[in-house]
C-alpha cells in the first residue's frame, strides 16, 4: 500500500503544475522591458483599444535586428524551420519554429535540440540577438496593461457582464467566453476594448515565407471557435495544447519584422489588417526591419500578401491570465 501511494504521488508530481495567478502576475511584471515600454505608449494602447491595432517603427537598433535575421537564417540552415503542413490547404505557406527566451538565450524543444549543429546555432551572438527581440516581445503585455483604459471607458462591457450575471449568478465558462468576445468586438461598435488581464507568452514563433509568392490567407489568430460544448473540446483545434498556449487563449498578437531593405512594391509580403468597423477597409503594413505590429487577436482579421523574397518575423501571442486556470 505504501508503494502504491508513493507511485501515485510520483505520478501526480510528474504532471505539469499550473502557475497561480499571483505567480503569473509576478512573472509578467518581471518581464517588463525598456524597449516594450518605449514602444507601447498610452496613445498606442488607445489605438489598440479603439482601432484594433498599432504599428511602431525602430523598436530595436538596426544592427541588432540585422544580427537577429542572420541568427534566424542560421537556424533554418540546420533544418529547424518546418512548414505547417496541416494548414497548407487553409492557405498557410510559411515555415516556423517554436522557441522561447530564457536568460538571454534561445531555447527550443524536440529531439533536434541536442544535435551539435543546432547547439552551435543556438549559442552564437546572432542567436543572442534573436533572444533579445524575444525578450522585448515578452515585455509587451505588461506595457499594455499599464496603459489599459479605465472602467468608465468600457461601460459597455461592464453593463453586459452585469446583465449576464443577473440572468445566471453562477460563473459559467460560456458566459466568460462571451464576455471576452464582447471585449474583443467592442472596437467595431464604437466602444473601447478593455484588454483582459494578460500573462507573459510561454513560447514564441519564428516564421519565414521563403519567397516565390508564398502567403497566408485571411484569418483571425483567435477566431472564437472555442465556443463549443465541453464534450467536443477535445476535437477542437482551438483547445489543443497546454493552458496559455492554445488558440483560444490569445488576447493580443505582437510581431517584430527582421527584413532589411524591404520594398513592398518589389517584394510584396505586406501584412493586411482589416479594420474592425465593418467598413471593408484595410491597412497594409510592410514587414520592414525593426517594425512592431500589435493587434487584437479576436477582432482583427488579417492576411500575409504574396512575398517574392524571404520574409522573416517573430511573433508572440499574448495569452489571458484566466486561460491558465481553465
Amino acid at each position: 500500500a505504501a508503494a502504491a501511494a508513493a507511485a501515485a504521488a510520483a505520478a501526480k508530481g510528474s504532471q505539469p503544475v499550473r502557475p497561480s495567478p499571483e505567480q503569473l502576475r509576478a512573472t509578467t511584471a518581471a518581464s517588463s522591458h525598456p524597449g516594450a515600454s518605449a514602444a507601447v505608449t498610452q496613445s498606442r494602447v488607445h489605438q489598440l483599444c479603439t482601432q484594433g491595432f498599432f504599428v511602431v517603427d525602430g523598436v530595436a537598433d538596426s544592427s541588432l535586428v540585422a544580427s537577429a535575421q542572420q541568427g534566424a537564417e542560421a537556424l533554418r540552415s540546420v533544418g529547424l524551420m518546418m512548414p505547417v503542413s496541416q494548414q497548407r490547404d487553409m492557405g498557410r505557406l510559411d515555415e516556423i519554429l517554436v522557441l522561447n527566451e530564457q536568460g538571454s538565450r534561445l531555447v527550443i524543444g524536440g529531439p533536434k535540440s541536442a544535435e551539435p549543429t543546432v547547439q552551435r546555432a543556438l549559442t552564437t551572438p546572432e542567436s543572442a540577438s534573436l533572444a533579445a527581440l524575444a525578450a522585448l516581445l515578452k515585455g509587451i503585455p505588461q506595457s499594455i496593461m499599464q496603459h489599459a483604459p479605465s472602467a468608465s471607458e468600457t461601460s459597455e462591457v461592464s453593463n453586459w457582464e452585469q446583465k449576464q450575471r443577473q440572468q445566471s449568478p453562477v460563473s459559467h465558462p460560456a458566459h466568460d467566453g462571451q464576455l471576452e468576445n464582447v471585449r474583443s468586438r467592442s472596437s467595431s461598435s464604437g466602444a473601447v476594448w478593455q484588454p483582459p488581464e494578460m500573462a507573459v507568452p510561454q513560447s514564441l514563433m519564428l516564421a519565414v515565407y521563403p519567397g516565390g509568392e508564398t502567403y497566408y490567407a485571411r484569418h483571425k489568430d483567435n477566431d472564437d471557435s472555442y465556443q463549443v460544448p465541453k464534450a467536443e473540446q477535445h476535437n477542437n483545434p482551438a483547445w489543443a495544447g497546454p493552458p496559455g498556449q492554445r488558440i483560444r487563449d490569445r488576447a493580443v498578437t505582437s510581431i517584430i519584422y527582421l527584413n532589411k531593405d524591404w520594398d513592398a512594391d518589389r517584394d510584396g509580403g505586406c501584412l493586411r489588417l482589416f479594420h474592425t468597423d465593418g467598413s471593408g477597409q484595410f491597412t497594409d503594413v510592410a514587414p520592414e526591419s525593426g517594425r512592431l505590429v500589435v493587434f487584437q487577436a479576436c477582432a482583427v482579421e488579417h492576411e500575409v500578401l504574396p512575398a517574392f523574397r524571404q520574409r522573416w518575423a517573430m511573433t508572440a501571442w499574448v495569452p489571458t491570465l484566466k486561460s491558465f486556470q481553465e
